[in-house]
């Protein structure tokens, strides 16, 4: 019976419990879930000290109580990604470049990014790492392929091939 307002707090508590800091959601997460809404938290951690530094950045996509976002999951498109994925995804990218730029000052070393989801946020953390790996300083700060980490369960399928050689291609 939690408000919209609140929903936010499991999250929040779980990456407290693991010394991420700085935890923030987008405002979709603090509304109720529309048809191409996707609410995201992000918290980011220093690991280590002095020149062994990184920063540890954390984009979790809402990925349970979803609602009527999960009509997302039928706007398909007609080639290539996903639209509805990729929609969720851009709404991530937009929120993830604020957040760095108003965080970024406390990050030290290299900034390594870590994402999970679960179903719909799955597809749409998948997406967000396979965009991030192609396109390094897209939320202003330099993220080498080596250092992008998606761990999905339940992932729906996000890209389309039209042939076996299509098919080869996204599996390698």
């Amino acid at each position: 019976d939690a408000s919209y307002e609140v929903k936010s707090r499991n999250l929040n508590n779980l990456l407290a419990d693991w010394d991420f800091t700085g935890f923030d959601v987008n405002e979709y997460y603090k509304q109720k879930p529309g048809e191409q809404t996707m609410g995201v938290g992000m918290a980011y951690k220093v690991i280590g000290e002095g020149d062994d530094a990184y920063t540890l950045l954390a984009i979790v996509p809402r990925s349970a109580g979803y609602q009527k976002e999960w009509a997302g999951n039928f706007t398909v498109g007609k080639d290539g990604v996903h639209e509805g994925f990729a929609t969720g995804r851009d709404i991530i990218l937009e929120f993830a470049k604020k957040y760095v730029e108003e965080n970024g000052d406390k990050f030290e070393g290299t900034v390594k990014l870590w994402t999970v989801g679960y179903s719909r946020g799955a597809g749409v953390a998948n997406l967000l790492a396979a965009y991030l790996d192609d396109n390094s300083n897209a939320l202003g700060v330099e993220l080498k392929k080596e250092n992008i980490f998606a761990y999905t369960f339940g992932t729906p399928s996000n890209v389309q091939y039209d042939d076996e050689e299509e098919k080869a291609a996204l599996e390698s």
